[in-house]
């Protein structure tokens, strides 16, 4: 989920006056059980690496590599102080993919997150041991969710989707862009 993420640096960038100029986002390409599988074996196990017939978790590695196609335009921004116009060739160049129904699941995911977040600070911060029991309870919620809860939300999303289409696509291009507004997820 990098749509909250995008949204927090953009706030903090104009927070600092600073002038966003463009955005790369690389996503995980797999099918959403396959990442959730991965995530999860990364998330509790630390690993990453592929194993058996689950491939690596996370952005794959030969994404990551093929990013130096943006190393030029950049670049030649840059020499030429064309920042003005980058992220309008960078979105040409394919640096976001954002279905839709990813916006609704995302702004979903993000509130039921930060309310567990909140409960799970109650009792301390980070390596505390007070706080265990309710990143276990965390760990419980977010395995049986998944597999439970995720089928009904991703069915919900696609119903949602098709009643609020137009607003959403005007969300992607939101997303797309490089404006911050507060309140968006």
């Amino acid at each position: 989920m990098w749509l909250n993420a995008q949204e927090r640096i953009k706030e903090m960038l104009q927070a600092l006056g600073a002038n966003l100029v463009g955005n790369i986002v690389l996503t995980d390409s797999h099918p959403n059980l396959v990442s959730t599988l991965t995530v999860m074996r990364w998330a509790f196990k630390g690993q990453k690496e592929a194993s058996g017939l689950l491939p690596e978790a996370g952005v794959q590695s030969a994404d990551i590599k093929n990013t130096q196609r943006f190393g030029t335009p950049i670049y030649n921004h840059l020499a030429d102080c064309r920042l003005d116009t980058l992220h309008k060739e960078l979105l040409m160049q394919g640096a976001i993919h954002l279905k839709p129904g990813l916006i609704i699941l995302e702004k979903r995911g993000i509130t039921n997150f930060r309310k567990f977040a909140k409960y799970i600070r109650e009792k301390g911060g980070p390596g505390s041991p007070e706080r265990q029991g309710r990143v276990k309870l965390f760990q419980r919620l977010l395995v049986t969710g998944i597999f439970v809860l995720s089928p009904i939300s991703t069915l919900t999303a696609k119903i949602q989707l098709q009643l609020q289409k137009k607003g959403l696509l005007k969300d992607v291009e939101y997303f797309k862009g490089l404006k911050y507004e507060p309140g968006k997820l």
